[in-house]
């Protein structure tokens, strides 16, 4: 397992907890690591299922974008 894995695997156990601050935090460093990877599709559905969540898409904007 390589680290962007890893941090997706951690922001999915976080998110099925229902500790999403946590599984939005992982999801940033995840793509903080990310250089020319590319994300699975269970990669791109958490990060969608993450996000519409009004309150965590600051963190998206200025900790990723």
């Amino acid at each position: 397992m390589n680290i962007i894995e890893e941090y997706f695997w951690k922001a999915n156990m976080a998110f099925q907890t229902n500790r999403l601050n946590d599984s939005c935090l992982f999801i940033c460093q995840a793509l903080e690591q990310l250089d020319q990877s590319h994300l699975t599709l269970e990669q791109l559905e958490l990060i969608w299922m993450i996000i519409p969540s009004r309150k965590y898409i600051y963190i998206f904007k200025f900790k990723i974008f």
